[in-house]
């Protein structure tokens, strides 16, 4: 299996355990789902989950925006909480590990493109050949690597 697995965990609290100092109005009317609770929200839920998802090569499905959606690859939850609520979970989840594999993407590739640039910079000072130099594709290149073994 390929690919990068991402869980996150999510709280549902019931209104009394909303504080009354929250943004939304609508919080002190109804539950309230809760990405990577604290401690505290998590005594007071009325349901713990724990949701998470597989990206890699045959397991994404594309959306027509270019948003890669991952497959649900663990789902664990207990409490008491209904189908719909379970169906927002999973849409929550779905997109905060779809921003956490936006961000590694991100950042591996801020790091790659670092180390490619000190990587390079050494070689050339040094002497040592960089990839566009062993490049095998280009028929040059064969020519000249057969030639010198030919001498």
């Amino acid at each position: 299996m390929r690919g990068c697995a991402f869980a996150v965990g999510l709280a549902i609290l019931p209104p009394s355990a909303v504080s009354p100092n929250h943004n939304n109005p609508q919080a002190l009317e109804s539950d309230l789902i809760v990405l990577d609770p604290s401690p505290t929200e998590e005594s007071s839920a009325k349901s713990l989950h724990l949701v998470g998802f597989h990206f890699g090569h045959g397991f994404n499905t594309t959306t027509d925006s270019g948003v890669e959606i991952g497959t649900v690859a663990l789902c664990e939850s207990n409490g008491s909480f209904s189908y719909d609520q379970l169906q927002t979970v999973l849409k929550l989840a779905s997109l905060a590990t779809q921003q956490i594999l936006a961000f590694v993407r991100q950042s591996c590739e801020t790091v790659y493109d670092h180390e490619d640039g000190i990587n390079s910079a050494s070689q050339a000072a040094v002497g040592q050949p960089t990839s566009s130099n062993l490049d095998n594709s280009n028929p040059e290149n064969r020519k000249k690597k057969k030639s010198k073994k030919n001498k």
